[in-house]
């Protein structure tokens, strides 16, 4: 057997410079300066670091921006931080377009924004409050595959506005909570959208398939996208069974 010997010198540098790395960013959280870019690198680089979560707690309650506060939130579900505040944080804009079920904006705009005016709110904020917000969650089920989003992705299905709907449809998918795939299908059936049957094939379920092949079938070339991604699917896990355990 050969004895591989480390320079002390290599591992003191490279967990100073992991520890300056780790500093900087709480620093940056703490200053709020280049806000995004530093979200999006604790985000990619999964850091799960204690000082780094209390920055992220820190800043969620100092910030008053909804978009601001809905990534934090994410950031903070993904490493398991068991204050519900956050999961309400992102609650928040799907309950507040069920309570209302404005009318849909990709089909019909000029409706929307005449039930904006009817609310006398403006044009903007009713965007972002009711197409933008909404769609937050998703981020946070995919990252944490927190089931507590399933019962409020299921009640999203009943709504008219399609940006969030299909986000909650492809939620419940995400989650794997194969009991939503009759209530996904008969949303999707009564969908003007056959790009939405696209949504059936990320529950990776022999059922779930096979309608979504029923429902192509009458449009050749969303019935060949459905195909490419069973091909696709299929090579992914070719892919991740070949790696070493």
């Amino acid at each position: 057997m050969r004895l591989v010997i480390v320079p002390f010198f290599v591992i003191t540098t490279c967990s100073l410079y992991a520890q300056d790395e780790i500093d900087n960013l709480v620093s940056r959280l703490r200053s709020g300066a280049d806000l995004q870019a530093v979200l999006s690198s604790v985000q990619k680089n999964d850091l799960h670091d204690p000082r780094i979560s209390q920055a992220l707690a820190d800043l969620f309650d100092r910030t008053t921006d909804q978009l601001v506060r809905s990534r934090l939130a994410v950031l903070l579900i993904q490493r398991k931080d068991p204050n519900p505040r956050y999961f309400a944080e992102l609650e928040k804009p799907l309950l507040s377009i069920l309570a209302v079920d404005p009318p849909d904006y990709a089909s019909e705009p000029e409706e929307f924004f005449g039930w904006c005016a009817s609310l006398k709110i403006a044009s903007q904020d009713c965007f972002d409050k009711y197409v933008i917000y909404p769609a937050k969650p998703l981020a946070a089920a995919f990252v944490s595959h927190d089931q507590r989003f399933v019962p409020l992705f299921q009640r999203c299905l009943a709504i008219k506005m399609a940006a969030v709907w299909r986000q909650c449809a492809g939620g419940l998918a995400l989650l794997g909570d194969k009991g939503s795939i009759p209530a996904v299908t008969r949303k999707i059936a009564t969908s003007k959208d056959l790009s939405t049957i696209m949504i059936l094939t990320l529950f990776d379920d022999p059922l779930a398939d096979q309608i979504a092949l029923d429902l192509a079938k009458p449009d050749k070339m969303t019935l060949d996208s459905v195909r490419q991604q069973f091909a696709w699917r299929a090579d992914q896990k070719k892919l991740k069974d070949a790696k070493p355990r």
